[in-house]
């Protein structure tokens, strides 16, 4: 079994991005571009919730802020691209 994604490390670095937002500003979604506000301003964030911790995609360097609807959907997609692969040989 591996490691739980939203551990203790996980959440303290969630806490540190959240004063780090209120300390120097918004910075864009790497999903949509628009501005992520920490959670105290989440009524700011388009979609009026706390900001999620993003993992990177392919290609990206460590987690950031996204807007959680946009991370979720990134999420979805990837579940999607997943189970919709086709089966290896050896379960034929």
């Amino acid at each position: 079994m591996g490691t739980n994604p939203y551990d203790w490390e996980h959440q303290k670095e969630r806490r540190d991005w959240d004063r780090r937002l209120i300390a120097g500003g918004p910075i864009p979604c790497r999903r949509c571009g628009r501005p992520v506000y920490p959670d105290r301003l989440r009524h700011l964030n388009h979609d009026g919730m706390k900001f999620d911790l993003g993992h990177p995609d392919p290609g990206q360097v460590g987690k950031a802020p996204e807007h959680a609807t946009d991370n979720r959907a990134a999420g979805g997609r990837e579940g999607r691209r997943r189970t919709q692969q086709p089966a290896s040989q050896e379960w034929w």
